[in-house]
C-alpha cells in the first residue's frame, strides 16, 4: 500500500499518518513479549515507508528512532535480528534524510549507541560473513560518514576513536579501528592533508595483543591503500 502512495500529493498520506504510531505500539509490545518475527515485520514496514513515502512517517521518525536506539542498547535482552532491523531503520533515516540527525540533536546519541554495539564481543558459532549487530553498527557509521556533513561527523567520531584506542577492553579497541576504517569514504578531505597522522593507529592495531584487533587493522590497511 505504501508503494502505491504518490509522495506529497496523495490523499492517502494524511489518512495513513495516524496509524504509524499504532504500528509502533504493536512493535513495542512484540519486542516486550519476545515476538521477534512480528517485531521484525513491523520494523520492515517502517523501513519501507521511509524509502517509498517518507511523508507518511515523517511526523513520527523521532519517536521511532528513539525506540530503535533503546532496543539496540538492550543487547542482553533483545533478539539480535530485531536489533539489526533497528539499525537498518536508522541507516535508512541517515541515507534518505542526512540532515535529520544533526537537526534534531540525534547524531550524538546514534553514534554513542552504534559505537557501543560495535564494541560488543564476537558472536561465536556464526559464519565469518554473517551480519551481526557489531558489524552492522560499523556499516551505519560508514553511512553516517558518507551522508552527514563532515563538520558534524569527523571530530565527533575521532574523539571516540582516540578514547578507545587506549582502552583496556579489546572489543573497544577493535571498534575504534573498525570505525577508523569506516569514515574515509565520507571524510577523505579531512584525512588526506595529514594522512601520516593516522599511521600510528595502524601500527597500534598490528601490534595489538588481541587477534580481532589485528584483523581490524588489516581492513584499515586496505582502506588506507585505496
Amino acid at each position: 500500500l505504501t508503494g502505491e502512495v504518490q509522495e506529497d500529493t496523495d490523499e492517502l498520506v494524511p489518512v495513513m499518518q495516524p496509524h504509524v504510531m499504532a504500528v509502533l505500539e504493536v512493535v513495542v509490545m512484540c519486542v516486550q513479549e519476545g515476538a521477534d518475527y512480528e517485531a521484525r515485520g513491523g520494523l520492515n514496514i517502517f523501513q519501507a515507508m521511509i524509502r517509498l513515502c517518507p511523508s507518511i512517517i515523517a511526523p513520527h521518525v523521532l519517536d521511532i528512532t528513539q525506540f530503535c536506539l533503546v532496543t539496540i542498547a538492550n543487547s542482553q535482552e533483545i533478539d539480535w535480528e530485531v536489533r539489526l532491523e533497528c539499525l537498518g531503520f536508522i541507516e535508512e533515516v541517515v541515507k534518505l534524510r542526512p540532515s535529520y540527525l544533526s537537526k534534531h540533536g540525534m547524531l550524538d546519541p546514534v553514534l554513542t549507541v552504534t559505537f557501543d554495539v560495535a564494541a560488543e564481543p564476537q558472536v561465536e558459532g556464526l559464519a565469518a560473513w554473517t551480519i551481526t549487530p557489531h558489524r552492522y553498527a560499523l556499516q551505519v557509521i560508514d553511512t553516517i560518514a558518507k551522508s552527514v556533513k563532515p563538520k558534524y561527523v569527523f571530530q565527533n567520531v575521532m574523539g571516540r576513536i582516540n578514547n578507545w584506542m587506549s582502552s583496556q577492553n579489546p572489543w573497544e579497541r577493535r571498534a575504534a579501528v573498525g570505525a577508523l576504517s569506516a569514515i574515509p569514504g565520507g571524510c577523505v578531505e579531512q584525512m588526506m592533508p595529514s594522512i601520516e597522522e593516522f599511521l600510528p593507529y595502524l601500527t597500534a592495531a598490528f601490534e595489538d595483543p588481541d587477534h580481532f584487533v589485528r584483523q581490524a587493522g588489516c581492513i584499515l590497511l586496505g582502506q588506507f591503500a585505496v
